[in-house]
């Protein structure tokens, strides 16, 4: 498998309104609704084997988590499943200072 291609912060958070990119939160419900980045999208790393039909594979796709662990399983899986230009986000939510959203869309 090829390697895992890592994203700042800072990288994601100029992705923010790019509609070529997704950023994919993989934290539970209840760590989404203190605090997310918005325009992301909540899909909990549990859930995403059978929800990962609603990603576009065209796109390029930011995954965060808490700190970079989830979303580094989340990555290694999505590539199994055909999506390349996937990037784990580091460090993560714990470290991210840009704009936060509390609502769920």
């Amino acid at each position: 498998m090829s390697e895992i291609k890592v994203a700042t912060n800072d990288e994601v958070e100029s992705k923010i309104n790019d509609e070529d990119s997704i950023i994919l939160d993989v934290r539970e419900p209840a760590e989404y609704a203190l605090s997310h980045i918005p325009n992301s999208i909540l899909i909990p790393l549990g859930e995403l084997d059978r929800r990962l039909d609603e990603l576009d594979k065209t796109k390029k796709v930011y995954v965060i988590c808490r700190t970079g662990n989830r979303s580094g399983y989340a990555v290694e899986y999505m590539m199994s499943q055909g999506f390349n230009d996937i990037y784990n986000v580091l460090p993560g939510m714990i470290n991210w200072t840009g704009s936060t959203d509390t609502k769920f869309k």
